[in-house]
């Protein structure tokens, strides 16, 4: 061997005890928890240590080396020392055991000393090796100047060794290698605009993409980065992570922006290096100081032609992540000063969240330095196409060995992006969950669109808001309460539920001046930098008169969700806020509304004269907002403020007829049925007979009976609904002292209440059919003067006019979806509306007559149809294509009725005679006693109905009686007969209407007497609401309770 002897030894030494250091870490490696990254940084260390000496060693055998001149002995055996007493503390021997388990003797910060002290000793010795190869060289002369620069390039390395920089913080780090970038065909307008800034010598120096959690900043920071590097003018890129130890705060950020940049050109790296030279606690200074040193002054020493592009870009992502606010602020103005660089432009392109530190630091700097971009501000079209490509991309790497080809189908996929709500961090752990290899992926995604998971309060891993709800909860410590001492914590998480709270719950947006009122918040100028601290998370506007409005509402269902929302000081408690807000505007409207508002000058007046304007000024949104949601806040809040005398009664007493003339004025007085309604289950609820309970009775009915004039004419509330209110109306009693004195003398009004809760006006002339929607929430009616209404049910506000027919409307029926409307016509047609549109779907045309009766099969696919023609027709209800027409009745069909399994229909005419028919082939059925016509009326059959079961029929008839067939023989039951006409099977309901219209009878008894102007032309029955059309024009919809007997007296 060339080398001294202790040279020699010294090194297999050092050698020898590196590879029993690894041997033992890695036993620890696989035998401990949680310290697994410490294991592996120590191992990195030996490792690359134990290269060097390998390198040494051989190099010691060379002959041509007669010993190693640049490597001094004694700094081998200090590391032999280092290294013996690492491996005494690794020596399981001598460490304590936790049962089968190793204990890591070390902490991170023994960890972090001895991997300083292991990577000095490596500069030491790569320095030795570089020097001592470049010696053996041929020319030793030659060989010299070559040293000096290997020297000089050794010396650099170890200057910017000596700067701490931040793993992971570079796009292309090990850590983000998995990271997405922006697909192929998405983000193609904002991609090219940001290269075209990068590429533009006069455009600004700092391009600001800002947007809420979620929108995909990160990834299109990736995106340009790439770019930008492939084109040799990517300077440098810092991706900040808040709780990632150094990629969380900006104590690194300079000095890893200065180690990338330094790799750009050799002079800009010696420049870099000599600054470290001159300073090398750089890293300790000022963060000023490091950007002066380490990046402005080495920038501002080059040449134009000293670096292969004069233009250079920094990429900095998500800086709202740097955990010192006035960090944030620093470096923005630091930064802005690369616009005064002369040979070299400097770019930066930064993304943040808009949170307030960087708002403010942009707010600091000059108009002329950056330029702004807001991502969620991109129209929702071109996201969602993003967001489904990313999807479509993300699900085809799912493993489909047992998945069809096309899975999971575009409508799934175009589900899932409505569900994402422009939130690029949404489909990516939709993708995610998805994805998990342990898991059916269909399954999970039929949990992900049925929203399964969540509903079974699964906030495990497995569900994909654990996401979305972990990076809430660090917005809201970071944003909320930041820095704070703990006394302004308490008091900063007191306002943000105050404030924010009530955003959350609120039905509809707010602007903070709306809010400022509802909530009586005076000192609302310093409550609302708590709103500033949440700019990513809420939408606030720059002035005060627009409304604050969430950025995605899974802010909302994770802060009113205690499991989701884990750091409970956060949690809004949702019934206790909903019972702060009924209270706030019961507090405002008390305040607030008074007779005649809007100041006008007759009671006559209608609502629709009035300007909007004028409305808005003696109504303002927040009063306007309590007047509409009060009721739906104390449905959801918590008791206590529905007892006799307490807030709610108090409120009514007073206040009951100026709220109903604020909604009328800002045309709401539907919903004050709605309204009432809902306040009257809270109470019956409540099971106590009360005087609230009572009052809040006699109000619905005052507006249901009510409701069209003050609908019309604001200021009728109080002469025309008072005037012909009944005598012991509790409303009419309690205001009358509002009744006009202009009216000397009152009318003769009844003393009570009578049965029928309200009349719908709108028809023209004669209500000729009425039926309610399967849900019973809509009312349908067929006049003489040719049109069909549809009617809300519970408020009698009409919903549309369907105009079509070119003669009366003799028959309406609503498909059993509820979906669609078809209505019969003197004009010979049957036509179909949307029902919810009103829309004509299509014009049925076959009958040569008037079309009598309609009606839909079970399955909706089918409609029948019974004519003035004597025949029935059945009907694709899709196409309108005619499936057949049943010919056999002698006179005009009054009625047709499909068998509950569709297979059967029944038709009842004027020629005394119900006939069943096969529905699917249209041929008249047989059947076994009476074979295919049932005989039995002696007067015309006008209406015809199944049991629910369908094993009955039952037929009523001008001959006053109803007969029950046996559906499948055809035999009759028995025979109903009354000095009533039943005019109309209802429904298996007790209750019928006689054959004058005078009376509504009870198994056959007369029990309610109808005036003259209520006698029905037709009239249907849902559960206890009878309707009844009749000749005065509008139909009467009563109220009768099923189980009481009218006849008990």
């Amino acid at each position: 061997m060339a080398t001294g002897l202790g040279e020699a030894a010294s090194i297999i030494a050092v050698i020898q005890i590196s590879e029993r250091i690894l041997s033992l870490c890695w036993k620890y490696y696989s035998g401990v928890r949680n310290a697994e990254g410490d294991v592996k940084r120590l191992c990195d260390k030996v490792t690359a240590l134990s290269s060097i000496l390998k390198a040494l060693q051989a190099l010691a055998d060379d002959p041509r080396a007669t010993r190693l001149p640049t490597l001094d002995v004694r700094q081998i055996e200090q590391c032999l020392s280092e290294l013996e007493e690492l491996r005494g503390r690794l020596d399981p021997g001598k460490v304590r055991r936790l049962g089968r388990r190793f204990k890591w003797p070390f902490t991170k910060e023994d960890v972090d000393k001895k991997v300083a002290i292991l990577e000095q000793h490596q500069a030491t010795f790569n320095f030795a090796l570089t020097v001592d190869q470049t010696a053996l060289s041929l020319d030793v002369h030659e060989n010299l100047n070559a040293a000096r620069a290997d020297i000089k390039v050794g010396t650099e390395d170890q200057s910017l060794a000596k700067l701490s920089c931040a793993d992971g913080a570079a796009f292309d780090s090990y850590r983000s290698q998995h990271e997405p970038q922006c697909l192929p065909d998405t983000r193609v307008d904002l991609l090219r605009q940001i290269m075209e800034w990068s590429a533009n010598p006069h455009d600004k120096c700092i391009f600001w993409l800002s947007g809420m959690a979620g929108t995909g900043k990160s990834t299109i920071a990736r995106t340009i980065a790439r770019r930008l590097n492939s084109q040799q003018r990517l300077g440098a890129s810092f991706f900040f992570s808040r709780g990632e130890g150094d990629l969380a705060n900006a104590t690194k950020f300079f000095c890893t922006l200065a180690s990338q940049l330094a790799s750009m050109s050799s002079i800009l790296k010696s420049n870099i290096c000599q600054a470290i030279a001159k300073r090398c606690d750089i890293g300790q200074k000022s963060l000023r100081d490091q950007w002066e040193q380490l990046i402005y002054q080495p920038l501002a020493a080059l040449k134009s032609n000293e670096l292969q592009s004069s233009d250079l870009i920094l990429v900095i992502d998500a800086l709202d992540e740097c955990g010192n606010q006035n960090d944030i602020r620093a470096i923005l103005q630091l930064l802005a000063e690369a616009k005064t660089l002369s040979f070299i432009r400097l770019r930066i392109f930064v993304t943040s969240r808009p949170e307030t530190p960087i708002q403010l630091g942009f707010k600091d700097l000059p108009g002329n330095v950056h330029r702004d971009f807001v991502l969620h501000s991109i129209s929702q079209p071109i996201v969602g196409h993003d967001i489904y490509t990313f999807l479509k991309d993300e699900m085809g790497k799912i493993n489909k060995e047992h998945l069809p080809a096309d899975w999971p189908g575009k409508q799934n996929i175009e589900l899932l992006v409505q569900q994402a709500h422009g939130l690029f961090i949404y489909a990516a752990t939709v993708c995610r969950f998805i994805r998990d290899p342990d898991w059916d992926p269909e399954r999970r995604l039929c949990l992900v669109l049925n929203d399964s998971a969540v509903a079974k309060g699964d906030t495990t891993s497995q569900s994909p808001t654990v996401e979305l709800d972990e990076m809430y909860t660090k917005v809201l410590n970071h944003s909320v309460i930041g820095n704070c001492s703990e006394q302004n914590k308490l008091e900063f998480i007191r306002r943000f539920k105050q404030i924010v709270g009530p955003i959350v719950i609120l039905f509809d947006s707010l602007s903070t001046a709306a809010l400022d009122k509802l909530l009586d918040m005076p000192n609302w100028k310093t409550d609302s930098k708590i709103l500033l601290r949440l700019h990513s998370l809420l939408d606030v506007p720059e002035y005060q008169d627009s409304p604050i409005r969430l950025l995605h509402p899974s802010f909302r269902d994770f802060l009113l969700d205690k499991k989701r929302c884990k750091d409970s000081r956060f949690w809004v408690d949702k019934e206790e806020m909903h019972k702060d807000l009924a209270e706030r505007c019961l507090g405002l409207l008390s305040k607030s509304l008074r007779r005649n508002i809007c100041n006008l000058h007759t009671p006559g007046t209608l609502a629709c004269e009035l300007e909007r304007k004028t409305v808005e000024q003696h109504l303002p949104a927040p009063i306007q907002y309590a007047c509409r949601y009060w009721v739906d806040h104390l449905q959801l809040g918590k008791d206590g403020l529905c007892n006799d005398n307490g807030p709610v009664h108090m409120f009514l007493r007073k206040h009951f007829l100026h709220w109903l003339e604020a909604l009328s004025l800002i045309g709401e007085t539907s919903k004050g049925v709605l309204i009432i309604t809902a306040l009257q289950s809270i109470l019956t609820k409540l099971n106590k007979e009360t005087d609230l309970l009572a009052m809040v009775n006699d109000a619905r009915r005052f507006i249901l009976n009510n409701r069209s004039i003050i609908e019309k004419a604001p200021l009728q509330t109080y002469s025309s609904a008072l005037v012909f209110s009944p005598k012991k109306s509790i409303i009419r009693t309690r205001f009358s002292t509002q009744i006009p004195a202009w009216i000397k003398s009152l009318p003769i009004v009844e003393e009570g209440w009578n049965p029928s809760l309200q009349t719908l006006e709108g028809h023209l002339s004669l209500v000729l059919s009425v039926a309610f929607s399967p849900d019973g929430k809509r009312l349908a009616s067929g006049s003489s003067d040719y049109t069909v209404m549809i009617w809300d049910a519970e408020t009698g506000a009409m919903q549309s006019s369907l105009k079509g027919h070119s003669d009366s409307v003799r028959s309406v029926a609503f498909s059993p979806d509820g979906k669609r409307l078809a209505s019969g016509s003197h004009d010979h047609t049957v036509m179909l509306w949307d029902a919810e549109t009103g829309a004509v779907q299509s014009t049925l045309r076959g009958h040569s007559d008037s079309v009598l009766s309609v009606a839909f099969s079970p399955d909706g696919k089918r409609l029948a149809s019974g004519s003035h023609d004597h025949t029935v027709m059945l009907w694709d209800a899709e196409t309108g294509a005619v499936q057949s027409t049943l010919k056999g009745h002698s006179n005009l069909v009054q009625s047709v009725a499909f068998s509950p399994d569709g297979k059967r229909l029944a038709s009842g005419s004027h020629d005394h005679t119900v006939m069943l028919w096969d529905a699917e082939t249209g041929a008249v059925q047989k059947t076994g006693a009476v074979q295919s016509t049932l005989k039995g009326h002696s007067g015309s059959v006008l209406s015809v109905a199944f049991s629910p079961d369908g094993k009955r029929l039952a037929s009523g008839s001008y001959d006053h009686t109803v007969i029950l067939w046996d559906a499948e023989t055809g035999a009759v039951q028995s025979t109903l007969k009354s000095r009533s006409d039943a005019k109309s099977c209802i429904q298996n309901s007790l209750y019928m209407l006689d054959e004058t219209g005078q009376w509504v009878t009870w198994k056959g008894h007369n029990a309610l007497f109808l005036p003259i102007d209520r006698r029905p032309t037709s009239h249907t029955i849902q559960d206890s609401i009878l309707a009844i059309g009749h000749r005065s024009g509008p139909p009467t919809v009563l109220k009768i309770d099923p189980n009481v007997d009218p006849l008990q007296l």
